[in-house]
């Protein structure tokens, strides 16, 4: 085990190595996982039926939203501006229509195709639900009605969102994003020993002696992929051990993913750095590579986003299926779920891995 354990002490002590694999990695996520995801529903309440029950119904929306002060002629301009994201109108006569059990209608404003709107109607539909339940057990009497809904009040549940869900699985899919990005590039700093090895003839010295192309080769790769596997491992362990980042059932499924995705950045380092003149030449190639990869992966933003053309040709990038397959796991899947994604990176390392040796077969020769 001479080249790995050598190949090894190359990388470990190689200080720019390390703060690509690791540090630089690292302070990255960190960086734009801190950043707040959250901008905190700007609700606008408007009660023009002014009873006691649209009070109550007010100081309930108050409890559990941010609430800015728009008036009813003002409603427009404040979504607009963003002064407010959802406008609520509890409108003339709407208790008296409720108490007579007519289903009477809030009236909503928001700026059309958003989802901000989705919370609020979840707690005023809840609340009237139970309004008027209350209403037709007093029998639509407003006196009973009143004496109800005080019992109501004093024993609802209100309701807890779970925003931060959502929150938590877009800075996981980020911090995930730029893992593979990062893993991209360590694919070359660590296969780019071969191009290096290449470059001041050492590779030729080996070959001289009694020593295999398969034994040089097989020790290297394995080398690689160890180095690879303890950057999934650290990383994601600090990530989820050190900031509680999500990553879905179980961290564990999260790692097994990108072990599959390391054995891929290996294999295509090895082309890369097999067919690369010197290593200046494999690192500025990847550097190249990366960013059309981890885009069209959907590293940085959903797939979706983009034209179906990208979309089909992101379909053929091993990046596409990583980030499949995280997406995946953040929703609850486990590995069961994710066995696609496996099997096609595995396909793409097999491919990878067959183009990247055939040539330095041909150099033992």
């Amino acid at each position: 085990m001479t080249f790995f354990k050598t190949n090894m002490q190359r990388i470990l002590t190689s200080k720019v190595r390390m703060l690509i694999i690791l540090v630089v990695p690292l302070l990255f996520i960190l960086i734009f996982t801190s950043l707040d995801y959250e901008k905190p529903l700007q609700l606008a309440v408007i009660d023009a039926d002014q009873t006691p029950f649209t009070r109550e119904l007010a100081q309930s929306l108050e409890e559990n939203f941010r609430i800015v002060d728009v008036a009813e002629d003002e409603i427009v301009p404040a979504l607009i501006e963003g002064e407010a994201d959802y406008v609520v109108v509890l409108p003339d006569g709407f208790t008296q229509e409720l108490v007579r059990g007519e289903s009477p209608q809030v009236e909503g404003y928001s700026i059309s195709g958003t989802n901000m709107a989705l919370p609020v109607e979840a707690f005023i539909n809840s609340y009237l639900d139970g309004a008027n339940d209350v209403a037709e057990t007093a029998n639509y009497n407003e006196a009973l009605f009143y004496q109800g809904m005080k019992v109501f009040s004093e024993g609802q549940l209100f309701m807890s969102f779970t925003v931060n869900d959502d929150i938590s699985r877009n800075k996981s899919t980020t911090a995930m994003g730029f893992l593979v990005q990062f893993m991209l590039y360590m694919s070359v700093m660590t296969t780019g020993i071969i191009a290096e090895d290449r470059q001041n003839k050492t590779i030729f010295r080996i070959f001289s002696g009694p020593v295999s192309m398969k034994r040089y080769m097989a020790e290297s790769l394995l080398s690689f992929m160890m180095i690879a596997a303890l950057q999934v491992i650290a990383i994601i362990g600090l990530l989820h051990f050190g900031v509680n980042l999500y990553f879905g059932n179980s961290v564990l499924n999260m790692i097994v993913l990108f072990l599959f995705f390391a054995v891929v950045t290996v294999a295509l380092g090895m082309i890369i750095s097999n067919y690369a003149k010197t290593p200046v030449h494999a690192y500025v190639t990847i550097l190249l590579l990366t960013t059309p990869l981890v885009m069209l992966g959907g590293s940085y933003w959903p797939r979706d986003y983009m034209p179906d053309i990208l979309v089909s040709i992101g379909n053929f990038l091993p990046t596409s299926w990583v980030m499949s397959g995280v997406q995946k796991l953040l929703y609850g899947g486990d590995l069961s779920s994710i066995t696609q994604e496996l099997m096609i990176l595995t396909a793409f390392a097999g491919v990878f891995f067959l183009v990247g040796t055939m040539r330095r077969a041909d150099v033992a020769k």
